[in-house]
This record gives structure tokens, sequence and C-alpha cells, in this order.
């Protein structure tokens, strides 16, 4: 806009709007704090902002909270909540969330039995969003049989997507495809 770059003057804007409930720029604060990349790092602070945020059904800070759960940035690591919080940036179609829940249930987070059919339909639905993890990691399930008929056609058609799309593991099942 004709204006010289100022990340800290940036953030007093913003801070201005998120002090009256603006979502979008109470996200930016969060995200701010919680990164320490224009402010010094405050992981509490930051969490703070992106509930103010997520709470309003901001989805990027619905998924920057629930990454705060996840690892335990700010608040206490909890699983449960973590999941909460993708499933409703999931709700409003947001593919990252959609490919986490996804994630969630592949791998076992909490610590429950694996729900690899469950896994198959989030990896999926993400992977048809565009997704391209979710599209390596649903060529996985189809090439070994993971919450659905292995299916060696569908699992290179993913793969390629994938591949298309410049994941390198993608790219090296295709190559192997071919030998």
């Amino acid at each position: 806009m004709g204006v010289k770059t100022d990340h800290k003057k940036a953030l007093e804007w913003y801070l201005k709007a998120a002090d009256q409930g603006e979502p979008w720029a109470q996200c930016f604060v969060g995200h701010a704090y919680t990164q320490g990349k224009i402010v010094k790092q405050d992981p509490e602070k930051g969490v703070k902002w992106l509930l103010k945020a997520a709470e309003q059904r901001q989805a990027e800070a619905q998924i920057m909270l629930a990454e705060c759960y996840k690892r335990g940035e700010g608040v206490e690591c909890d699983f449960d909540i973590a999941l909460e919080w993708y499933r409703k940036a999931a709700e409003q179609g947001v593919p990252e969330a959609i490919f986490n829940i996804g994630l969630y249930h592949f791998h076992d987070i909490d610590g429950d039995e694996h729900n690899y059919d469950n896994a198959f339909l989030w990896l999926r639905r993400a992977a048809l969003l565009g997704h391209s993890d979710a599209q390596l990691h649903l060529g996985k399930c189809y090439e070994l049989g993971i919450g659905t008929k292995k299916d060696s056609g569908q699992a290179f058609r993913w793969y390629l997507t994938a591949a298309k799309r410049g994941l390198a593991e993608a790219q090296v099942k295709v190559g192997e495809a071919y030998e």
C-alpha cells in the first residue's frame, strides 16, 4: 500500500483490532506471541489470543490452538483438547484440520487402539480436498490395506497425485512403481 514494512507497527494495529474482538487480528497476535518472531515469545499469552479467535470460529486459530495443545506449547499437552479444536476447524471444511484428525486415528496418538477405518475416512476426505500429505497417506492406506482393501491401482493414483504436487516421498513411490 505504499508504506515501508514495519512488523512492530503492524502488530500495534493488529492489537487495537484484537482488543475490539476482531478474530483475524486475534489470531495474528496469538501467532506472533507463540512464535516470538515479532515480539518476545510468550506462548501462554499467544494461546489466550488464539483461544479468543478460535471461539469465534476463526479456523486458522483453531488449528494453531490444536497444535499448541498437541505440543504442550503455552498449555499443558492434551491430545483430546487438540482433537476437539481440529474437529471445529474440520467442520468448516479446512483440509489441514481434516488431515490431522486422520493422523490422530492413524498413529494412535492418545494411546487408545488404532482406528484405521476412521483414519482412512478422514485422510480420504482431506485428500479429495487437495491436501497433498493426505494424498500420500491415502496411497499408503491403499498400498497396505489400512482401513480399506488393498488396491495397487488406487495406491498408485494417490501417490502420483501427491508426487505431482512435489512430495518427495510420493515421487519415490511412483518411481518404485515403474521399476
